[in-house]
């Protein structure tokens, strides 16, 4: 388990160069991470993610999906887990999307 002084090779820098890639770099591995160490996981990297996911770029998002689904058909999580947590962050992203950028279907 890591401890609050080591330094976590999947934490997301504050280093703005390359940040983009580090960030699509670590959802891309959250599944692996998850498998890894759940709790430092759920504690560290998926709050950090979650914040992310109302200012990130449309290739986080599409990469955050493909990870939220492979986490849930792995059964990396339980499914109360996932719907408080991952699905909570999907639905809070939606609702903070400007709505003059997206499709009305009526």
């Amino acid at each position: 388990m890591l401890q609050e002084e080591d330094e976590a090779p999947y934490e997301i820098a504050s280093d703005p160069k390359g940040d983009e890639i580090q960030k699509l770099s670590v959802i891309q591995n959250l599944p692996s991470l998850l498998a890894t160490d759940t709790q430092s996981c759920m504690s560290r990297v998926v709050p950090k993610m979650q914040q992310l996911l109302a200012t990130a770029s449309t290739e986080f998002h599409i990469a955050a999906s493909s990870t939220f689904k492979t986490i849930l058909e792995q059964k990396l999580v339980s499914h109360n887990v996932f719907s408080q947590t991952f699905l909570q962050s999907i639905l809070n992203s939606l609702e903070s999307r400007d709505p003059d950028s997206s499709i009305d279907y009526k």
